[in-house]
């Protein structure tokens, strides 16, 4: 401590900083770099290979040290959070020309696998959910969200039924009381990454409030949760798991949907695995899974709602017709299909663009492609409505009005525009007035120091003498020693050169400070009109993520149509008998893996509960039988 006690100013504040967040990786920022130090420091030394380094701690000791440019946080933060540590970002919170001693600096964030809304980290077309259990009396509340995707769910289970949950949904993450932490890893196996969370925590009445005042609700009746009291104890420790780490960006949390079992077919994790819907069993060649057969999807939010679809195939015949109706709309004319399919090409990730919004993180690409999507959205909407398809009109009609958003964004925004938005660029001329004299201030200074660097040497007769900018010098006038005879009285020496020397006028010093401080004005209004956009597009969150929703249903069902189109898949009849038939039936992923010129033998199933309930199906060793019961499971989770 007596070491510690005698350490730089900047190693005790880092120290302060990090006794809060003892089990994080803490990324301290420091001008252009993120630096890390002591334990930290080896780590991130190892996982991201860089160099590990020292720095002087005082006249007698020195500290590890590992940095690297903030800039580059994007790819070095995936990689710290792919090898499961959790991070904790300390900013400097002062600008530095004002601050008097040592910067301040706070956590701004805590990223751990189950909060990152990160590109880098996530794959577009999967779910990245942070968990919560809670077990009392042999039944289990569960909440799930992707903070990526603003999807928050919850269920009651019994301690079975929440095994194969958490195993269905495979979240990157999972909070546990610190009481039960031992026996829920010994249930669910050390594949998870466990956080443990205070047990007073998992307080039934603060739960409530925490839900209550987020969503602004008086009750959880909305949510059909205000009776299952472990489901708010969790999903109450869950966001406030988010808030307290994400620093209250929660806007895009609009809701809580139940899990129910009721009207599905309830898969546990030992069929999802055997059945290879997502995972081969040898772990090697993914075109031997479901998902890679029948995801043709085009948008990102359509690939994700495929796998939720695949996990809970529909156990009621209404529904599961209704689904049908809309296929058989999209095969019976393929090419309004394929149209369809080519207009959701368009459609970006209208889900994460919101969470990075509110976590403010979006930058005006983002928001740009949001207005294009949303712009498509609508679009696909009239060209449905003025067809005669029913059951796809009955589907679409219930999207939002949004075109007065798309319109705000259209006017706020230029057309492409940069990722990068701390240098402007990005808002439109004509927009702000202020702007826009600004702007006009800055487009005139290269004519003005070409006019003035002409005017000055017509003036002193140099004709070599030219105007320059640098960062340190700012703006100047260079001279070469030659004609040092002729420079006039009024120039005021900057700094002497080997071969010049150079000056400033008071007027060449006018003009530095117009443009300086036109540039910094416009980089400031530009990041204004920003925030009130992303404040104008979040009060829309719930009826974006709702459109989002729908489009993404919209793709799943033009992909089956299109798989069903080109791998000749026929429409099922579905009964509530117990008898399954099929005729000429083939395995749907092996006909895909065989070499070209082969094909799959079809093959006939009959069952039936008065006819012939039980099959016996015998043969040699890799004569077939697995790939034939396979098959048939495959195809009835197809069906439904």
């Amino acid at each position: 401590m007596k070491e510690k006690l005698n350490s730089t100013p900047v190693m005790k504040q880092f120290w302060e900083a990090k006794k809060n967040y003892p089990d994080s990786i803490l990324l301290f920022r420091m001008g252009d770099f993120y630096e890390t130090f002591e334990k930290d420091a080896e780590i991130t030394s190892n996982v991201l290979g860089i160099t590990l380094t020292k720095r002087a701690n005082g006249a007698a000791s020195s500290v590890p040290l590992a940095g690297f440019p903030y800039h580059a946080l994007d790819q070095h933060l995936y990689k710290l959070l792919n090898s499961g540590y959790r991070v904790a970002i300390c900013e400097q919170v002062e600008d530095p020309k004002k601050a008097k001693g040592i910067v301040k600096r706070e956590v701004v964030e805590v990223v751990t696998p189950g909060t990152a809304v990160n590109d880098k980290f996530l794959n577009h077309k999967q779910n990245n959910f942070l968990a919560c259990i809670f077990i009392e009396a042999e039944i289990t509340g569960i909440a799930l969200v992707d903070h990526s995707t603003g999807e928050f769910l919850t269920a009651e289970r019994k301690i079975a039924g929440m095994q194969d949950l958490i195993k269905q949904y495979q979240p990157a993450e999972i909070l546990v009381p610190e009481c039960m932490q031992r026996d829920i890893e010994t249930l669910l196996g050390n594949q998870f990454l466990y956080t443990p969370i205070v047990d007073w925590q998992f307080d039934p009445e603060s739960s409530f409030i925490r839900l209550t005042e987020h969503f602004k609700t008086r009750n959880l009746k909305g949510f059909g949760i205000e009776k299952d009291s472990l489901s708010i104890v969790v999903c109450g420790v869950i966001l406030n798991y988010l808030k307290q780490n994400c620093k209250s960006h929660t806007i895009h949390l609009t809701g809580i949907r139940s899990l129910q079992n009721d009207g599905f077919l309830s898969l546990d994790a030992v069929t999802i695995n055997n059945l290879e819907l997502f995972k081969p069993l040898n772990g090697l060649n993914n075109e031997s899974t479901l998902i890679h057969v029948l995801d043709k999807t085009v948008t990102p939010g359509g690939g994700r709602k495929l796998r939720k679809w695949m996990l809970n195939p529909l156990a009621d015949i209404r529904k599961i017709e209704a689904r049908q109706n809309m296929c058989s709309e999209l095969v019976e004319h393929e090419d309004f299909n394929d149209e369809i399919r080519h207009q959701l090409k368009n459609i970006s990730d209208m889900e994460r663009i919101i969470s990075k919004l509110s976590q403010n993180r979006a930058n005006p690409r983002d928001v740009w492609h949001l207005g294009n999507s949303l712009e498509t959205a609508d679009r696909l909407k009239t060209n449905i409505c003025t067809t005669k398809h029913a059951n796809l009109i009955k589907l679409i009609g219930d999207m939002r009005e949004l075109i007065p958003l798309v319109e705000r964004i259209k006017s706020t925004l230029n057309d492409n525009p940069p990722v990068q938005h701390k240098n402007g660029g990005y808002i439109k001329t004509g927009f702000n007035s202020d702007l826009d004299n600004l702007r006009q201030i800055s487009e005139n200074a290269s004519q003005w120091m070409a006019d003035y660097q002409t005017q000055e040497k017509l003036n002193t007769e140099i004709k070599n003498l030219k105007i320059k900018y640098n960062k340190v010098f700012g703006y100047f006038i260079e001279i070469s020693r030659l004609h040092q005879d002729k420079v006039p009285e009024h120039y005021i020496r900057k700094q002497t050169l080997t071969n010049s020397e150079r000056y400033f006028t008071p007027e060449l010093k006018e003009f530095e400070d117009n443009i300086l401080s036109a540039t910094e004005k416009i980089q400031i209004l530009e990041q204004q009109i920003f925030a009130e956009l992303r404040e104008d597009i979040l009060v829309h969150a719930q009826s974006i993520q709702e459109n989002s929703s729908l489009i993404s249903s919209l793709d799943v069902l033009t992909n089956f149509a299109f798989i069903a189109l080109r791998n000749n898949y026929q429409k099922p009849h579905i009964t509530n008998s117990t008898k399954i038939e099929l005729k000429a039936s083939r395995h749907p992923v092996i006909e895909k893996l065989l070499p070209m010129g082969e094909h799959f033998i079809p093959n006939h199933v009959h069952l039936s509960n008065k006819e012939q309930q039980i099959a016996l199906i015998t043969g040699p060793n890799m004569a077939g039988k697995s790939t034939y019961l396979r098959q048939i499971g495959l195809i009835v989770l197809m069906a439904q």
